[in-house]
């Protein structure tokens, strides 16, 4: 069965100039941040 393998392919769009503006780490961060402020309400 199909899983996630925490790979996005960025291919396509990085053929059209897209280029990511955070790092892999600080996309990171921020869920965990919005996460845990979510848990608490």
């Amino acid at each position: 069965e199909p899983a996630w393998t925490g790979q996005l392919l960025t291919d396509r769009a990085r053929g059209w100039g897209w280029v990511p503006r955070v790092s892999l780490a600080q996309a990171m961060d921020e869920l965990r941040r919005g996460l845990t402020t979510r848990a608490r309400l």
